[in-house]
């Protein structure tokens, strides 16, 4: 749930490939917005492999680089998140989708 005003003011959606939602918290979050997580699921969800294999490639990955960027550039994270978040994330594309699905299951637990 959010305000329809908070939205508008920070721009509204943008477009940045398969993170355009990121990409409009972080600028809300940046205007000064509060947000609050619930601390229970509202949905429950089933994923499969392909969700993961949805998540991988050299075009997923110059796309996250290229958000990644643009957060540091707009001040959201420093340089020190950054390179964490593009060393961490990077690896995380370009390894095998097996891989990719057991550490997304150790940290989603």
């Amino acid at each position: 749930m959010y305000r329809k005003s908070a939205v508008i003011d920070a721009g509204s959606y943008k477009p940045m490939l398969w993170f355009e939602d990121y990409y409009l918290w972080a600028r809300i979050l940046k205007k000064g917005s509060k947000f609050y997580n619930i601390q229970y699921p509202l949905v429950n969800m089933r994923t499969g492999s392909n969700l993961y294999q949805r998540r991988r490639d050299w075009n997923y990955l110059y796309q996250e680089l290229k958000f990644q960027k643009i957060l540091f550039t707009m001040g959201f994270i420093n340089l020190a998140q950054y390179l964490k978040n593009i060393s961490i994330r990077s690896s995380i594309r370009i390894i095998p989708n097996q891989w990719r699905g057991i550490i997304y299951k150790i940290i989603h637990k």
